[in-house]
């Protein structure tokens, strides 16, 4: 039987620490309700169901910047060496976030219009995210804090091509919400039609 190492432990830790804090402020919220005033409230539940909710709602966002991130340090480390894996798979993530800020800002709208790019505040922070990540990768004093190294002008590419792919995911998502909300109305207007007809005869 293999020993568990220190991080593993330390993780371990605070995913216990995690799950016991929010057990905590469930049974206590609850406790404390009922307590003082014999109702049992169960709206905890419904924030716990909440957020639920919004974790499946963003568990397809979340596998397919995932599945890049793995997908790339995997590849890299095949052809390239571990650093240069680590380091493609940090700014994959950073720009496949980058990328996900412009696709959430309308649940149905492409990010290809004109209004997407309108927003000064988020271009303003997209240049900043941009020198962020370009710093974190390439500039020596950063390389030391996160542990990155230079990456060529082949590799940079590779990253914001695989990173695109969110964009990809989420614009094929909104293209299956369009076409449903258009063929939706078409539906209703034919329930009426359809039992209008009986009458007219």
């Amino acid at each position: 039987m293999s020993q568990i190492t220190a991080a593993q432990a330390a993780i371990l830790a605070i995913n216990s620490l995690a799950l016991g804090g929010l057990l905590f402020l469930l049974s206590s919220g609850f406790s404390l309700i009922f307590g003082l005033m014999r109702i049992p409230n169960l709206m905890h539940g419904s924030f716990f169901m909440l957020g639920a909710y919004f974790g499946v709602s963003l568990l397809d966002t979340g596998i397919v910047i995932g599945g890049t991130t793995l997908g790339i340090i995997w590849w890299a480390e095949d052809n390239r060496t571990v650093a240069i894996a680590r380091t493609m798979g940090l700014t994959t993530f950073a720009i496949a976030n980058v990328f996900l800020s412009y696709c959430v800002k309308d649940d149905l709208r492409s990010i290809f219009t004109v209004e997407t790019f309108a927003d000064r505040r988020l271009l303003q922070a997209t240049g900043l995210s941009a020198l962020a990540i370009l710093f974190g990768t390439e500039l020596g004093i950063f390389q030391r804090i996160l542990g990155t190294v230079s990456l060529t002008g082949k590799q940079w590419i590779t990253c914001i091509l695989v990173a695109f792919t969110i964009v990809v995911a989420t614009e094929l998502r909104k293209l299956v919400l369009r076409r449903r909300m258009s063929t939706e109305p078409a539906a209703a207007e034919d329930v009426p039609d359809a039992a209008a007809a009986p009458n007219a005869s």
